[in-house]
């Protein structure tokens, strides 16, 4: 299985986002090289500098994205796809040469219109909002889950 990459905007500050984040990273990591990079998040002032924010955060994410990159962002408006799919998705992605699999997470803002239109792919874990430091561990699960799905491993069930 090839690198993956994700980042994401803002730092883990919760013990539990932070346990589960690394139990899931440790199971991962025995199947895949997933490379998870923290950017710095910017300071939001209520209703004043939204669109700001947005910008500086989508140019450290700009920063990160390399010419090879399949660039996958996590939003509630992008496509669902249950586990199975997920994993046919990971898997298809991961056996090819020529793409990197480059997932994003963004800020407490979410992402900037820029940023969506670049991206390759819109993926939704849910149509519902999760707090931020809970849907990285979500995607870290997910991924972790398309793993064993993908290797026939009894995790899935």
């Amino acid at each position: 299985m090839n690198k993956v990459k994700l980042t994401v905007i803002g730092k883990l500050h919760n013990n539990f986002a932070k346990e589960y984040a690394a139990h899931y990273e440790k199971l991962i990591g025995s199947h895949c090289e997933l490379e998870i990079k923290y950017l710095k998040s910017e300071k939001i002032i209520e209703g004043k500098n939204e669109a700001e924010v947005l910008r500086k955060e989508g140019e450290r994410i700009i920063d990160e994205v390399e010419p090879n990159d399949f660039l996958v962002i996590l939003d509630r408006s992008g496509n669902p796809l249950s586990s199975k799919d997920f994993a046919k998705f990971i898997g298809d992605y991961c056996s090819r040469s020529d793409v990197k699999l480059h997932f994003v997470i963004g800020g407490a803002l979410g992402i900037s219109e820029k940023i969506l239109k670049f991206a390759d792919m819109r993926l939704s874990l849910s149509q519902m909002t999760f707090a931020h430091q809970l849907t990285l561990v979500v995607f870290l699960e997910q991924f972790y889950r398309a793993i064993t799905i993908i290797k026939g491993l009894p995790y899935h069930k």
